[in-house]
């Protein structure tokens, strides 16, 4: 399937054929990228896009980014919409990090953006690369194996339509269409812990191969979906606790679950712990 294809697949998916969108539009590649894919190349009506873009006061050139992406917004006639937050403030305050906080902003804003204009979805420009990291990061900080999950296409009235497409890709469509955007130089802040795991992977791409990637992000779905079942189970069957003679260790034996998976002798506790 073709990436252009697999993003209206999940927009469709999700989103329908009618309800409004705000869309977040950094000034980046891939956030550029995704709102000239859905009205140039996909066709939807400027009616159902509102930009959204999120100005977090951490940079000098924040405010040529705003600019940026209201002139974008202009050119191609939909409605931009603009909120200033105080991340350093926030994140002093809370005891969050930079990210943390910035992240946990930004969703607000785009939130109550979105809430304005009447926008059932909020759709963001994640990429498969992102995802891949995602699971990366976690596997490297020694989290136990059911948190080594990917970013999920759909979270609440959140989506991500280009979760399948590579960053390559979306970075081929604005250079075949002479598309500018706008280079991000807090990317290159080694404070910030993905950019440091960027800056190791560049210097390994024997490493980082598209395969590889592929198959993080794949494994991190299949883990999520896992997780979430045993989660949805362990709300509605009974549960008790099942010593394993074998090593020692415990798990969860769950009443009639292992009518449906005979191959399955138990769940592993720490997948549902949580729950309990």
């Amino acid at each position: 399937m073709d990436w252009k294809e697999k993003v209206k697949q999940n927009l469709d998916t999700w989103a329908g054929s009618t309800s409004r969108m705000l869309v977040a539009v950094s000034g980046g590649a891939d956030s550029v990228g995704l709102l000239h894919l859905l009205y140039k190349s996909l066709g939807y009506e400027r009616s159902r896009i509102v930009v959204g873009h999120v100005n977090h006061g951490l940079r000098l050139s924040s405010a040529d980014d705003a600019l940026f992406v209201q002139c974008l917004s202009e050119n191609l006639g939909v409605e931009f919409l603009f909120q200033e937050v105080d991340t350093q403030a926030r994140a002093r305050e809370r005891k969050h990090s930079i990210e943390h906080a910035a992240r946990l902003l930004r969703y607000k804003a785009l939130a109550d953006m979105a809430e304005e204009r009447n926008c059932t979805w909020i759709l963001t420009a994640h990429t498969l690369d992102d995802s891949a990291e995602t699971v990366l990061m976690r596997m490297r900080t020694r989290a136990p194996w059911y948190e080594w999950t990917d970013i999920p296409v759909r979270r609440g009235n959140i989506i991500r339509p280009a979760l399948h497409v590579t960053r390559s890709e979306i970075r081929n469509y604005l250079s075949e269409h002479n598309i500018e955007f706008r280079e991000d130089d807090s990317n290159y802040d080694l404070r910030y812990t993905r950019n440091r795991l960027r800056n190791i992977l560049n210097q390994v791409p024997q490493f980082w191969t598209p395969q590889r990637r592929i198959v993080l992000a794949d494994n991190g779905s299949q883990i999520l979906n896992a997780t979430r079942c045993l989660h949805q189970i362990s709300w509605v069957l009974p549960i008790t606790t099942r010593s394993m003679c074998t090593n020692g260790g415990y798990g969860l034996a769950i009443d009639k679950i292992f009518h449906y998976f005979t191959k399955l002798p138990f769940v592993p506790i720490e997948a549902v712990w949580c729950r309990l």
